[in-house]
């Protein structure tokens, strides 16, 4: 019995046993189990979170390679013949957007991309083992959707996406409506549809919210907002191997043509603070291509801020608003201004690689900018994606509608400086025809040549009481005596021979171009060794008279452009408009020379209300943008001048010519 039982209770134990393995057993593989569906759930996570990475690699990479071709090809754009006729063409959205794959691929791969390779990413989505090197498709492109423009004969507009708040739309000529479906099109053409710019070529826009602090996030400023939708799914190609959900987004591209509106602008390097405290007023920022600090009085009042391309160089940054001791990084500065629930306050000093996503753009042709060199047909020979040429777009002397033209001089001699012998002038007709008049000075008896066409040659004195133009000397330019040649131009004598003597609008002409005859036209050709650049004393100079109501030019204002050095005489635009949005402010007014000096005859007193725009050509040297020089080239004692400098505020102060800026951005559509 107790052997039984003993075998019994082993029995059962053994029993027991056995039950307790295969429990046990199950309990291991289970937690074998849940450890291997954790591990590939980390797996997969891991796996998800690296093609994440690599889609925002590429997402950035392709944000930035198109920062740099848009407007690139924008240019392009305006070439002869850049006109696309398929979709590989340069400024074709098609070719810019694969060329933009291809920068995003190469950025983050080893090398360039062959054709090759580029041909397998873009078709079957292969995916490499190097971060970076995912497919970016293109899914959907919506920018010029367009419609006629109701009530507006000849002209269409844009239909943006739905579900988004976009941009006021602009309207484009009907004849090319389409171009923007094609490639990207920045043209002299383009006007607001809508609004309170409705029918102007610029309005009051909203500076984007970017570090580079051209303007304050958030504020107007006068500009032209170009822009294109465009949805990109950076997972589609590879979304079956891969199972990533969708990964579609949608961007704004933008292209903001903004005139130059700044109280300070120099397209060079500049020096900044050594100004006259009680003599400068800046009312808000200043733009520079870089800037040193050379003094630590600013003017009246600090500076709203200062943007640049390569940075400055300042050792006292309390001469900007805002910056004080205790904040003299960007990261002091905008970490004591952040805040949960406004727009981000940046810091007022900026770059512009300080933004990822931003790109800026001076539109400076240089010396051509100042010269016109016209030519039969220039206007007309487009041939190009869009309708306006690039030298129309950039160069300010295209853009003149008057165009004094010197076509003879006689040769300097060892008593005498060169002198103005001949001059061309071509004015706008109604009909956009040019009215063409040949003057020659009584003094110079030469045969006239009738055989240009529509061209009139008349005998003039320099002493006519209405007569606009005028040749004259300028004495002791250089202190020893040393006398210069000048062609004297009377504004208020010039709006009335072009009213009355030539029968023409001033609507239609009021900009004006004053240079030289550079190659042979017409049997006349002016050696350009009479007209260097920069101007230097053998030179033919520029002055200028009458100008001190320039209110007869109209509410629209009026632009001079010269490749010569000019003179002031006496007072310039000082007179207010009596009506329109203007009223109580002097008409816009820009003059764009490489010298200007200021009386001809001693040293005055200069105050200058206004903008200040420096465009330097030689590379490494500073300049000074309240540099005021006297009829030597001395520079004035500061205690001479005086500036009372602003920003355009409303876009009836902006003047019929002026340097262009491109701000290019793109922001993720939510």
């Amino acid at each position: 019995m107790h052997h039984c039982q003993h075998i019994k209770n082993s029995t059962r134990a053994g029993f027991s046993s056995v039950l307790s393995i295969i429990t046990i057993f199950i309990i291991v593989m289970g937690l074998v189990v849940v450890g291997t569906k954790r591990a590939m759930l980390g797996l997969d996570t891991k796996r998800d979170s690296l093609l994440r990475s690599d889609y925002a690699q590429k997402e950035e990479a392709f944000q930035q390679a198109l920062l740099r071709i848009l407007p690139e090809r924008a240019m392009k754009g305006m070439d002869s013949g850049s006109k696309i006729g398929n979709e590989d063409d340069l400024v074709s959205w098609s070719r810019i957007f694969r060329d933009a794959i291809r920068d995003a691929n190469a950025a983050n791969d080893a090398g360039d991309l062959s054709d090759d390779i580029l041909s397998k990413i873009l078709e079957d989505g292969v995916i490499s083992g190097n971060t970076g090197s995912t497919e970016l498709t293109v899914a959907n492109f919506n920018t010029a959707s367009v419609k006629d423009l109701q009530g507006v004969s000849g002209r269409a507009t844009s239909i943006p996406i739905a579900g988004h708040d976009f941009p006021p739309e602009w309207s484009v000529l009907a004849s090319g409506q389409t171009l923007d479906s094609l490639g990207p099109v920045v043209s002299l053409n383009k006007t607001y549809t809508n609004g309170g710019s409705s029918g102007d070529a610029f309005g009051m826009v909203e500076y984007p919210n970017v570090r580079f602090g051209y303007a304050e996030a958030g504020s107007e400023i006068v500009a032209r907002h170009n822009w294109w939708a465009i949805s990109v799914d950076f997972s589609e190609g590879d979304r079956e191997s891969t199972g990533i959900a969708d990964g579609k987004k949608k961007y704004l591209l933008s292209l903001y043509e903004i005139p130059s509106q700044l109280p300070i602008t120099a397209d060079a390097l500049m020096e900044f603070g050594n100004w006259d405290r009680q003599k400068v007023t800046i009312d808000g920022r200043v733009y520079a291509s870089s800037a040193t600090q050379v003094g630590n009085q600013v003017g009246t009042q600090d500076i709203a801020g200062i943007a640049t391309r390569d940075g400055v160089d300042f050792s006292n940054m309390s001469v900007i608003e805002g910056i004080d001791d205790s904040m003299v990084s960007r990261d002091d500065f905008e970490a004591q201004h952040a805040n949960l629930y406004e727009d981000e306050i940046f810091f007022p000093i900026s770059q512009v690689g300080d933004g990822t996503k931003v790109a800026f753009l001076p539109i400076n042709p240089g010396r051509d900018f100042y010269t016109d060199y016209y030519v039969d047909g220039a206007y007309d020979d487009l041939n190009s994606h869009s309708d306006s040429a690039w030298d129309q777009y950039a160069r300010g002397s295209k853009k003149c509608q008057i165009r004094v033209v010197i076509v003879d001089t006689s040769p300097m001699t060892s008593e005498y400086p060169a002198q103005v012998n001949t001059i061309k002038v071509l004015a706008r007709g109604a009909d956009g025809s040019d009215v063409v008049r040949y003057y020659y000075r009584l003094e110079f008896p030469e045969v006239l040549d009738t055989s240009h066409p529509g061209a009139q040659h008349i005998t003039w004195e320099t002493s006519s009481q209405t007569f606009p133009f005028s040749v004259d000397e300028i004495e002791n330019i250089d202190g020893n005596g040393g006398a210069q040649s000048s062609l004297n131009i009377d504004f208020a004598k010039l709006a009335n021979y072009i009213t009355n003597d030539l029968s023409l609008s001033l609507d239609d002409n009021h900009t004006l171009v004053v240079t030289h005859q550079a190659a042979a036209r017409d049997g006349y050709y002016v050696n350009s060794e009479r007209f260097s650049f920069p101007p230097d004393d053998d030179d033919i100079a520029l002055v200028i008279n009458g100008a001190t109501d320039m209110t007869v030019w109209g509410n629209q204002g009026f632009s001079l452009v010269s490749n010569m050095r000019t003179y002031f005489d006496n007072d310039f635009n000082v007179v207010d408009r009596s009506s329109g949005a203007g009223r109580g402010s002097p008409p816009p007014v820009s003059i764009f020379t490489p010298e200007q000096r200021f009386s001809t005859l001693y040293i005055m007193d200069v105050d200058i209300t206004g903008r200040i725009h420096v465009v330097h050509t030689e590379t490494g040297e500073s300049v000074d943008p309240l540099e005021i020089r006297g009829r030597d080239g001395t520079v004035n004692d500061s205690s001479t001048s005086s500036f009372n400098l602003g920003q355009i505020k409303r876009v009836e102060d902006l003047p019929p010519i002026f340097f262009m800026n491109w701000l290019v951005v793109i922001r993720e559509l939510r």
